[in-house]
């Protein structure tokens, strides 16, 4: 069974393929550095460039990940 996760501060993504190894899915990563995004591009890995921040500043429902990650929003309760 594989579990999608969307991986934040993802660097060039090296810690991601450990987390493949480990049965879980990398649908989507994200960093601020033009070249991790560069790396991630290079391997044909969806990415998000942007400070998490500001990203979320300007979407708190974090659609700018979940969309292109194909992974729908899961409201929790209090």
């Amino acid at each position: 069974m594989s579990f999608p996760v969307i991986s934040l501060f993802s660097g060039a993504m090296g810690l991601d393929l450990g987390l493949e190894k480990a049965g879980l899915e990398i649908k989507i990563g994200q960093d601020f550095d033009p070249w991790c995004a560069k790396t991630a591009s290079a391997n044909n890995r969806p990415f998000i460039l942007g400070d998490i921040r500001k990203l979320i500043a300007e979407d708190q429902f974090c659609n700018f990940l979940l969309k292109p990650a194909g992974l729908a929003p899961v409201m929790l309760l209090p």
